[in-house]
């Protein structure tokens, strides 16, 4: 084999040893809880769970070279990184951004409903209590 090819080599096993940044695993990102008074913050921090293209690179060299297979079997990684080659982890991200969105969408909906119901409420309770005022100066006027 010739010097070239046994750089590269030991390179990609090096490059392939080398871990990701810690990010949740999917079982954690799916009992994630939403907290819709934190919204923004949790989208972000979401967010910043996604790999770059960069560290799925990396895991796919870990997921398919020798080093980096034996590295992820010893660490308890392998499955971590698969979910991050294939995808896997990123589509349980972005299901619970979708969920962030519409669950807090319709919790706003149903908040703003329900100050929509207190208002029309108010505006009719007000309205009754005019039309009554106007019908007893209309029953005074009368007596007069």
């Amino acid at each position: 084999m010739s010097t070239k090819k046994l750089i590269v080599l030991t390179i990609c096993c090096l490059q392939a040893a080398c871990t990701t940044p810690s990010r949740m695993n999917v079982n954690e990102i799916s009992a994630y809880k939403i907290d819709c008074d934190k919204r923004e913050e949790q989208f972000q921090f979401l967010e910043s769970q996604k790999y770059s293209a960069n560290e799925r690179f990396n895991s796919g060299l870990q997921y398919t070279s020798v080093g980096g297979l034996l590295s992820n079997l010893f660490h308890g990684t392998l499955e971590d990184t698969r979910d991050a080659l294939n995808s896997r982890h990123e589509g349980y991200i972005n299901l619970k951004q979708d969920q962030l969105k519409q669950y807090c969408a319709r919790k706003d909906s149903i908040r703003d409903n329900e100050a929509n119901g207190r208002r029309i409420a108010e505006q009719r309770r007000q309205q009754a209590i005019e039309e009554s005022e106007e019908r007893a100066r209309q029953f005074a006027k009368r007596k007069e």
